[in-house]
């Protein structure tokens, strides 16, 4: 874990990529996770035989147990220390950690065995978001293990006629998944996902559809290349996820990972600059309960990549929490987007910005100079991309053309647009 005053974060994250059909989704999810899978295959056979032996200890309590409330045992003193021994030791926990879609009680009675962790991995996810929105609960959504398991700050208790009741006392849960677009128009029908606090637990990925696309020379931006994951970096990546499960396997108590004193000033920075915004007001007015979870998601990869960076002696500086910071505004990116999809959001944030500084000045034309002096912060991309949302949706008009075309594609920009009246009418 690491600490700034009251806040706590685990180094764990729920990460949900969106695309359309025929993107290619299995061969993009399958290198993430092979070497996860060629762990866990490794620890299997010694698992095994500590199964073995967890059997007969258990076996060994049952009897036990069954010989003192029948007087049957020789000396009941004797046979009660060694009830005692019994109990107090532990089962190995099992190291196949990763599942794909199942219920909340079988997650629960996976993480029980995992020694309180799972990770749910799938490269088709509808079977599992179907389960979250109700499919097997007469449309309840089924996330209760899925809010404890984020935090981790209380036990989660899972009670069934088949397995009993389960206890995960610290509950841990990743979540990677990849899925197809009209999920989202799903997941918006369940509001009960967003005041539950779900959807801003969750860092989406939607990328642009590629299939068929050309650049602004007439070539398929998806053409046919032989290129592949260099084999130096699957080593390196396949390495970094041995050395953090191997890391993993061995602690026997939780570490807090120190925060240096620059990195909590950045990110308490980050953390008022979301703040102010999240009034009537501000940027994301409209889509706060989602929003107001960014500061935590910086934190969260911040943590991750001290992790990364040094796993036996993590320690989170400045530079991995402004490189967090950074990831955590990228994705925050795709969300709006997925939000609009959604019709969560009547517009994002930075388009907002910009109409709000037109509103201010009662200005009918926008200067592209003039506007982007006033509005600080604010990449070529991340105006490029707002001024697109806005002629897009009507809220500009091209009024002069200045310039060659991009030649990475896309609409060219000019200095200076008409702005819709109807912005500035009561």
């Amino acid at each position: 874990t690491a600490k700034i005053g009251p806040v706590v974060v685990r180094p764990n994250l729920y990460a949900a990529c969106f695309q359309a059909p025929a993107e290619r989704k299995s061969s993009g999810f399958s290198p993430l996770v092979k070497p996860v899978h060629e762990w866990i295959e490794e620890q299997i056979p010694e698992w095994r035989k500590n199964a073995s032996s967890n059997e007969i200890r258990r076996e060994k309590i049952r009897q036990l147990k069954k010989d003192i409330v029948s007087g049957k045992c020789e000396n009941e003193t004797t046979a009660r220390l060694e009830l005692d021994k019994l109990e107090s030791e532990t089962d190995a926990p099992n190291p196949n950690f990763v599942m794909g879609d199942a219920t909340q009680g079988a997650m629960a009675d996976r993480m029980a065995e995992c020694g309180g962790q799972v990770l749910v991995a799938s490269s088709d996810a509808k079977s599992i978001l179907e389960i979250v929105m109700g499919k097997f609960t007469d449309g309840a959504t089924e996330d209760g293990l899925l809010l404890q398991a984020y935090d981790g700050t209380e036990p989660f208790i899972s009670s069934r006629r088949q397995s009993g009741t389960v206890t995960v006392s610290e509950p841990m849960m990743g979540i990677v998944i990849m899925t197809q677009v009209n999920q989202l128009r799903k997941l918006a029908e369940r509001g009960d996902l967003f005041s539950s606090g779900l959807i801003s637990r969750c860092l989406f990925c939607f990328p642009d559809s590629l299939a068929g696309k050309r650049d602004a020379g007439g070539n398929l931006i998806r053409d046919f290349s032989e290129r592949e994951i260099s084999e130096e970096t699957k080593i390196q990546y396949r390495e970094l996820v041995r050395e953090l499960l191997d890391y993993s396997s061995k602690m026997n108590s939780p570490i807090t990972v120190p925060v240096d004193s620059d990195a909590k000033e950045c990110w308490v920075d980050f953390y008022h600059e979301i703040e102010d915004e999240l009034g009537p007001t501000g940027e994301y007015a409209d889509c706060a309960d989602v929003a107001v979870r960014l500061p935590i998601h910086a934190f969260r990869l911040a943590l991750i990549l001290s992790i990364c960076h040094n796993p036996a002696h993590p320690s989170i500086g400045k530079l991995d929490m402004i490189n967090a910071i950074k990831l955590a505004k990228y994705y925050w990116k795709h969300m709006e987007r997925a939000l609009g999809i959604m019709s969560k959001r009547n517009m994002p944030g930075i388009p907002r910005r910009i109409i709000r500084s037109l509103q201010g000045k009662h200005e009918h034309i926008l200067h592209t100079s003039t506007v982007r002096n006033r509005l600080s912060k604010m990449s070529d991309e991340d105006w490029n991309d707002a001024v697109d949302w806005l002629l897009d949706n009507g809220y500009l008009r091209e009024i002069e053309v200045v310039g060659e075309h991009d030649p990475k594609g896309g609409r060219p920009k000019c200095p200076a647009y008409e702005v819709n009246p109807a912005i500035h009418s009561d």
